[in-house]
């Protein structure tokens, strides 16, 4: 039996309605996913509530709960919504633990090794922070490198631009990293004031020197991570406009 012409209105806009949930709620779940975009060496993955890992493949989507380790020749880059990205460096391991929804809120613990941060302007009610055994890094916005877990027990946060506060997990001390400064603390005592440190000797801090000879631009809230291509030479660009007039003559 064929509908009346009412009727068939009615299912096409359902239908229309519902195609829009759907797609709202995809874009809403690749707005809120963490991204691998680049692995160099041995990167693994333990996914959230699993007990064995898996080899961490390029472009693989992290989630709340996921645990990323990095082998002695191992880095990982993970892009996050809004644009901000993260690096981590060899021996590391890593939990992305809270991404609340609208990219309000981002939470990690770095268990060991060195993460470098690049971090979008945040509005006035989001929060970013990093987390180690000893303390929290809350930022707004910023580049920055955390260390944990070395062999004396003591952390590190250095500040490239903008500021860190760094805070005891039971707020016994609470201090503000500027730009070109450090600071190094470790359980149960009390740190001395940020000191500045010398940038050039990144070139000998493994994780640093391949941040600076492989560097990232920070995209605009709400697109994808992208690389830029290389630029194409005179040459192949006469021969490619050559092509795109035959092609279109054709």
């Amino acid at each position: 039996m064929s509908l009346g012409r009412p009727a068939a209105l009615i299912c096409a806009c359902a239908l229309l309605l519902v195609c829009s949930a759907a797609r709202g709620q995809g874009a809403a779940t690749a707005a809120s996913t963490m991204t691998a975009n680049i692995i160099e060496g041995g990167v693994t993955v333990q996914l959230a509530g699993a007990f064995s890992t898996q080899a961490l493949v390029q472009g693989a989507v992290l989630h709340e709960g996921d645990v990323v380790r990095t082998g002695a020749d191992g880095r990982v880059e993970i892009s996050l919504p809004g644009g901000s990205t993260l690096r981590l460096g060899q021996n590391a391991a890593f939990e992305l633990r809270e991404l609340a929804p609208e990219r309000k809120r981002f939470r990690a613990r770095l268990w060991i090794g060195s993460l470098w941060a690049k971090v979008h302007k945040l509005l006035h009610d989001e929060a970013f922070q990093i987390e180690t055994d000893n303390a929290v890094a809350g930022v707004r916005g910023t580049e920055f490198l955390v260390e944990a877990g070395a062999e004396a027990g003591e952390d590190r946060v250095r500040v490239y631009e903008g500021a860190v506060e760094v805070r005891e997990h039971k707020s016994q001390w609470t201090h503000v990293v500027e730009p070109g400064h450090e600071l190094a603390f470790r359980r149960g005592a009390q740190p001395g004031a940020p000191r500045p440190f010398d940038v050039s000797a990144d070139t000998a801090h493994p994780l640093m020197r391949w941040v600076r000879e492989h560097p990232v631009q920070l995209e605009r809230q709400g697109e994808p991570s992208r690389r830029e291509s290389p630029r194409e030479s005179p040459k192949e660009e006469r021969k490619n406009r050559r092509r795109d007039r035959l092609l279109r003559y054709n």
